[in-house]
Parts: structure tokens; sequence; C-alpha cells
């Protein structure tokens, strides 16, 4: 072999072994920089919702749209919020979870349902939403509604990159929703949610009709037949009766029922007549009683007794299958003077018409 031609053949020996240094280094450089990690059950904003299949979940007021990737071995870095430290515009990476585990993308976001029930309200409960994957459940955003500040956050919405368990399909993946002790869970390849007691907010709106609620109202109390004296004016309005899951003062109705509540004001009796025009005062009135079809209310807020208006709200739970048909007032009065009868006992029955 001439001079030239070992020349030659040590150059060509350094080059390859240069080249693989380099790309030694080169692969050690993208271990450490090149590539970016996100540990399984972590998560990591994302600067925009992606692509995903959506779920919809109702809690009283609102409902949480969240819209659930397939789940990814990796995803570039320019999808990530630069808060994030995960994405250098001057130098993207590819971005994979811990352990051989896969990225989920997540984007939530909460929407009013226009029934009024969203007003501030710092007592109310929170919204949790969470991520089930496999074994593991993830938390993703808690919802405060009774903030307005944070309801504008919660309107606006969240993205984020949530690292799961290798070896997890769409089938895999479900979404919890909590509000005041509640889980709902949906699953996130079909959007089917199973929503145990909450069920009647996917529901039509269900009102009976009681035919009181204007002013003058022709709903009254009258005395009874039998007695001589008539309630000179003891009217009374009764709003229509809502029949739902929730009540924002006493949670949610227990399971296979719901909650059914009327408003009434009673514009108070002052005196009874009889037949020849002759009056009593009324010295003073007990606290209506009010029952639905027979039954009494679980609650009745702030419905006390007053010669003047009295104005309350009562709630009654009954089951899912019911269908209430009457609603009962009965109040006693006490009457002036020492002549019998001393009392008077006063009564009214409403008979509900129902949707449609």
């Amino acid at each position: 072999m001439t001079r030239s031609h070992r020349i030659a053949t040590v150059c060509a020996v350094v080059l390859v072994v240069t080249a693989l240094v380099l790309a030694a280094l080169a692969w050690r450089a993208g271990g450490d920089d090149v590539e970016r990690r996100i540990a399984i059950g972590e998560s990591e904003p994302l600067r925009s919702a992606l692509y995903g299949h959506e779920v919809v979940v109702r809690v009283p007021g609102a409902e949480v749209v969240v819209l659930v990737g397939d789940p990814a071995e990796h995803l570039d870095s320019p999808v990530f919020e630069r808060s994030s430290g995960l994405y250098d515009p001057d130098a993207p990476v590819v971005v994979e979870a811990d352990d051989d585990g896969l990225l989920v993308p997540v984007s939530t976001v909460a929407r009013g349902t226009g029934d009024g029930l969203l007003q501030d309200d710092p007592g109310r409960p929170p919204v949790v939403a969470r991520l089930v994957a496999g074994d593991r459940t993830v938390e993703l955003v808690t919802y405060r509604l009774g903030s307005s500040s944070e309801r504008s956050d919660a309107f606006r919405g969240a993205a984020q990159a949530v690292a799961v368990d290798g070896g997890l399909g769409l089938d895999d993946l479900r979404v919890e929703v909590e509000y005041d002790g509640v889980v709902q869970t949906a699953e996130v390849a079909t959007g089917e949610v199973d929503a145990g007691v909450a069920q009647p907010l996917y529901d039509d709106a269900v009102v009976y009709a009681t035919g009181c609620t204007s002013v003058p109202s022709r709903c009254a109390l009258q005395s009874p037949e039998s007695s001589r004296w008539r309630a000179d004016d003891d009217s009374f309005t009764a709003s229509d009766v809502s029949v739902y899951a929730y009540d924002g003062e006493h949670g949610w109705a227990a399971e296979g029922y719901r909650w059914a509540s009327v408003r009434l004001q009673l514009f108070g009796a002052y005196d009874v007549v009889d037949a020849t025009g002759r009056r009593r005062a009324v010295t003073a009135v007990e606290a209506p009683v009010v029952t639905l079809d027979g039954a009494e209310p679980a609650h009745a807020d702030d419905l006390t007794g007053d010669r003047g208006d009295a104005y309350g709200r009562v709630v009654f739970q009954v089951a899912d299958d019911a269908v209430p048909r009457e609603l009962r007032l009965a109040q006693r009065v006490t009457l002036a003077g020492d002549q019998a009868p001393r009392t008077l006992d006063l009564s009214a029955r409403v008979a509900l018409q129902p949707p449609g």
C-alpha cells in the first residue's frame, strides 16, 4: 500500500469515528434537550383546544363541555403554552409522557343554560371535572360558578395535555364531573352520561300551573260551609309548581325523587263578616299549613303566621313518576271577642294543570 493510500485510509477512519461521535452527542442532546417528558398523572397547559370527542355534562345552571383527544405517543411543543416551559419558539421539540405513557389532549369550558341559576353566591359548591384513564384519575379543573370573576374564566375555558399510562385507548377514558357531592360519569367514546340523581337536568322542565299567579288573585282561603263567618278578603297568590332535581338551598333530591316547590303570598286576614254584615276582627294568624296531594312539605322557607302579608316558599319531595294534582292550604285565625267561635279554620284547594 502506498503512502497516499495509507493517508486516505486513515482519513476515512477518522471521518467515520467523528461521525459516530457526533451522532452519539446528538442522541444525548436529543434525550436531554430535544425531547421533553411529562410525568404520568401530570398535565401541562395547551395554547388552545385540539380536535377531540365531545362530552357534555350538566350541572345546576350550567353545562360542562369536555373535548377529549385520542391518546397520542407524542405532541409537538408548539401546541403547548409558553408558560409550561415546554415550548421554545427558537427550538421546537417533541413532548412525550414518561414511562412509555401517552398524552391525551383535553379542553374544558362551562356554558350557562339560561335558567337563572347562575347568580353570585360565594357559598355555591364548586364544579370539579376529572379525566379517568384506566385506573388513574386526574383532576382537570375546578370551577366556582358562584363568583362572577371565576365564572368568566370558566366560560373562556382551558386546555391541557394529560400524561396517562401506556396501552390505553379511547374506550378506557371517562370524564367525571362532580357538583355538591354528586358525581356524573361520561364515556368518552360514546358521549353517554350516567347522571344518577342528576338525570332530571337533562329532561324538559316540568311545571304545573296553579292559575293563582296574578294579582288581584282569584284564589282565596275560605271558611267552612257550616260557619256563619266568612273571610272578608283572604286572597293569596301561588306560583306554578316546578319539579326539578336540585335546589339551591336544600341540595339534590334523594334518589328516585325530585323536588316540587311553590312560592306563596298570603295577603292577610284582617276581619271576618257574617250574612248580616257584622264584622269581627282577626287578632292572630297561625302559619299556613300547605300540602301537596296530602303530603307535608320537606321544607317551608320563611312562611310564618302574620296578620299582614306572608311570603315564602314550600318545597316537597315527590317520586320521579308522581304527577302532582292538588295543592291545599289551611290556616287558623283567632277572632276578637269572647263569643264563640274564638277561632276559624280557613282553607283552599288548588287543582294543578299538567304541562302542555
